[in-house]
């Protein structure tokens, strides 16, 4: 009854067509008590998590480490002019090696950084491990890309906001291990640990983007991607009932798509979507400056009071 039930959902989605989309698809999913979505926002979570976690220790490593004459601004700027690095050089590949490769360059150059850091014999190797932290940290939107296109559009939405509890749970994570050490290193390595979990996550459950795949020709692999993830969701009919049926092509939703980055970064500044790049640049450009700015300020405050 419930395999019957599951063809006429997926009928319903179902016309006479030549060709559709990976969102047209992905709407189609049978339901599924613990769906593949679920993994991937999760995955994507913790690397909200790790970076949240490796960023917000900054603000309690200049009273933990035990160097005399530390710049403490280059400190604290070390993560962030990596990230900028990172946002810069890494992102764009997401476009040409593919979601899933960054993404798991991403977490796992968190990783290594973030043990290295802890193993740091003086301050000038210290701050080059923090510079590649935020290198890492840097090819986030790597994985953001990767459950977007992964997710059917009603929700995208949802998911993706759900992603940010993670960054809060993230920065409860140094006040948490301060509590259990003092000590700079053991401190730096419990700070890397969730890292760890990402990448295993990534590695283990994650696939490559079918919407990706179209734009780089590769249909096929992404049509054996799209039954992968219906047989997650315990889909054990004929695929000629679905569109993922041979005779439908798989297409992909965005007409304008470009596999070169630069001509993706371009579209941004189009006169149909520069009335949104604008606000959300002032918009995360304030959010940076706002959070990032209070949180640390703080922490120098009260520590200046204390002492």
């Amino acid at each position: 009854l419930i395999s019957s039930l599951s063809v006429m959902r997926l009928n319903e989605h179902q016309d006479i067509k030549s060709a559709a989309t990976v969102p047209e698809i992905l709407t189609a999913l049978p339901e599924c008590s613990f769906p593949y979505t679920t993994i991937c926002t999760v995955s994507v979570g913790l690397l909200s998590l790790s970076d949240s976690s490796e960023v917000l220790l900054l603000s309690f490593l200049p009273e933990l480490l035990p160097w005399d004459n530390m710049n403490i601004p280059l400190l604290m700027s070390s993560t962030f002019i990596g990230e900028l690095i990172g946002s810069v050089l890494l992102t764009p590949l997401a476009d040409i090696c593919g979601r899933r490769p960054v993404s798991l360059f991403s977490s796992f150059t968190i990783l290594c950084a973030g043990i290295l850091s802890s193993l740091s014999p003086n301050f000038p190797i210290f701050l080059l491990t923090r510079l590649v932290v935020g290198i890492g940290i840097g090819a986030l939107s790597g994985p953001y890309d990767l459950l977007a296109e992964l997710l059917p559009p009603k929700a995208r939405g949802k998911k993706l906001l759900e992603v940010q509890y993670y960054w809060t749970l993230g920065s409860l994570l140094p006040i948490l291990f301060l509590t259990l050490t003092k000590n700079w290193r053991v401190f730096t390595f419990l700070c890397s640990l969730p890292s760890f979990i990402t990448f295993t996550t990534f590695l283990v459950y994650s696939c490559e983007s079918p919407e990706w795949l179209l734009t780089q020709r590769r249909n096929e692999e992404a049509r054996t991607i799209l039954k992968w993830i219906y047989k997650w969701h315990g889909y054990k009919g004929n695929f000629e009932d679905t569109l993922l049926k041979p005779s439908v092509s798989l297409v992909s939703h965005d007409s304008k798509s470009d596999t070169k980055c630069l001509s993706n970064v371009h579209r941004l500044f189009e006169r149909d979507v520069l009335p949104v790049t604008v606000p959300l640049f002032m918009v995360w450009f304030c959010f940076g400056f706002g959070y990032y700015g209070l949180v640390f300020l703080t922490s120098r405050i009260f520590t200046e009071e204390g002492g």
